[in-house]
């Protein structure tokens, strides 16, 4: 049987609550700021997950002592999340890990915020809850300085430190929404869309006879023919969804409609733009709209009698000295697909991002994610790689720093059984999940690295991909020290390679928080399974 597509379905719930006294009564469990938001991670379990010290039996994390701050904090299926969430702002308490936790809730009223349909992908609505008086919260809780220190944004100190996990929030984003009277927000997570161009007719059409063997297939790369996709949504038996695509000066090239049984849809066009736009219909009214750039090929050329190196956008880079001293420093900062009116641009600048940061790192990296680099998408007509925007914007940047000589290994730390929940199995091939998985990554980077002349600035066994012994959540990358015997630098990268439409990059600076991170995650790192050498 055909393993289903597993899609993000989890979300989070963060409360910040404090204890106090007025006129000599004491009371408990205030609500300062309440947030539920999805995340692009896939949760199996049907009960909620308390973290270790943020509500586990019932027990809350001191973040902030002189104001008797606390942070509770769980992770579950949006549902799960949104009921519970529900039944709290009804019942001021809480069920907590078995514990029936009461809390104490300002007078509030909700708003909708929807933003535009036509903005995303993956646009969620969020009802806010807003209060009319701000006078009983905490003074010092409500100035910036403070609020960037729980947010991670500035050293913590020995009266307030940062929230689990680093990155939860936006920089200033408490402090914005509380200026705005708005002390929490639950998002809802909207229908999901996701489409790849289809280099033929045949496959566009889906009249491959998939009887044949895989290599006697239609492999057809001379151009672009079509589109194939999917869209989420609980769709209802009696409308017509339809997807809709237009080449880059607005007029229709291609429309398909969408199978309401599995969500997929494909259109056949012969526009060889790699532009234009795609809009759902529902009975033929505009739902949502958005831009697409496809990169049809990947191709870097390395033009060493010239000095200079083309990456997969088509720019030209001068090669520079490799004794050219590295960064000391890395900014954070924080990259949003969506802000960009060309959505290339908005992958150069992740790519330069990605770039920066192994030259910040370098020479010797590891990046911690749960997920590995995420799933390698495979078209089912054609067998070819499917990769996302990101994947591709990280590619670029390793082979650019490699040439640039600011990278010499990688080493990415994953956890199969959080990875292969992502994982799409090709049913005409054998092997476990977790050896598809490692197929494709072997095939995706030896492939690049010949095709593309990299051997000389990747060596043998420079890439590689290791099993943690145990679970973890966080997405960390870090720089090794170069006798291998210890983590350094560290940066929080809040999304995981292969599915960032918004990613935050947050330095680790405080000393004690920079010391407990990398000693954990060496020790995962030093007691890891190497899976896969490139």
């Amino acid at each position: 049987m055909k393993q289903r597509n597993k899609f993000p379905n989890a979300s989070v719930l963060s409360i910040l609550t404090y204890d106090h006294e007025e006129n000599g009564i004491r009371y408990d469990n205030d609500i300062l700021y309440i947030s539920v938001r999805t995340v692009p991670d896939y949760f199996g379990m049907d009960t909620l997950f308390w973290y270790p010290g943020t509500g586990r039996k019932g027990s809350a994390a001191i973040v902030w002592k002189k104001l008797k701050v606390k942070h509770w904090f769980a992770c579950g299926k949006d549902d799960l999340i949104k009921q519970r969430y529900d039944h709290l702002l009804l019942t001021k308490s809480c069920e907590i890990d078995g514990q029936l936790v009461k809390f104490r809730l300002p007078s509030f009223t909700k708003e909708m915020y929807t933003p535009d349909p036509f903005y995303d992908r993956n646009q969620n609505e969020t009802v806010q809850l807003l209060v009319a008086d701000m006078s009983h919260f905490p003074q010092a809780f409500l100035q910036k300085e403070n609020l960037q220190i729980l947010s991670g944004y500035q050293k913590s100190t020995t009266d307030i430190k940062a929230l689990y996990p680093v990155g939860l929030y936006e920089k200033n984003e408490l402090y914005k929404n509380l200026t705005k009277k708005n002390f929490g927000s639950v998002e809802m997570r909207q229908a999901y869309l996701t489409f790849h161009g289809s280099r033929s007719k045949e496959a566009a059409e889906k009249v491959i006879d998939k009887r044949k063997p895989i290599g006697e297939r239609s492999r057809t790369r001379a151009s672009l023919a079509g589109m194939i996709g999917f869209y989420q949504e609980d769709f209802m038996a009696e409308k017509k969804y339809a997807a809709i695509f237009s080449d880059k000066n607005g007029v229709e090239s291609g429309r398909s409609e969408i199978d309401r049984s599995n969500g997929i849809f494909r259109a056949a066009f012969d526009d060889q733009s790699g532009k234009g736009s795609v809009t759902i219909l529902v009975d033929d009214m505009a739902l949502k709209k958005i831009d697409y750039t496809l990169i049809k090929d990947i191709k870097f050329d390395v033009n060493m009698a010239s000095g200079t190196l083309n990456d997969i956008y088509g720019r030209s880079h001068m090669q520079i000295e490799k004794s050219k001293p590295r960064p000391e420093t890395f900014s954070t900062y924080t990259w949003q697909k969506d802000v960009y009116a060309n959505p290339e641009d908005g992958n150069i600048k992740l790519s330069d991002t990605f770039k920066e940061l192994f030259n910040y790192l370098g020479p010797n990296l590891v990046i911690a994610d749960p997920y590995f680099i995420n799933n390698i998408k495979l078209n089912e007509l054609t067998k070819e790689f499917m990769l996302t925007d990101c994947q591709l914007s990280m590619l670029n940047a390793i082979a650019t720093a490699a040439v640039m000589g600011e990278i010499s290994e990688l080493t990415i730390l994953g956890y199969n059984s959080r990875a292969n929940q992502h994982f799409d199995r090709d049913e005409d091939s054998t092997g476990t999940t977790t050896e598809q998985r490692f197929v494709r990554y072997e095939t995706l980077f030896r492939n690049f690295i010949a095709s593309n002349k990299l051997g000389d600035y990747l060596a043998d066994s420079s890439i590689k991909f290791n099993n943690a012994p145990n679970d973890f959540h966080n997405r960390y990358w870090f720089s090794l020290s170069a006798d291998r015997k210890k983590l350094e630098k560290c940066i929080v990268v809040t999304t995981s390679i292969g599915n960032m439409f918004e990613v935050d990059f947050l330095p680790i600076t405080d000393q004690a928080q920079l010391t407990q991170i990398t000693m954990k995650y060496f020790n995962l790192l030093k007691f890891s399974k190497n899976e896969l050498s490139i």
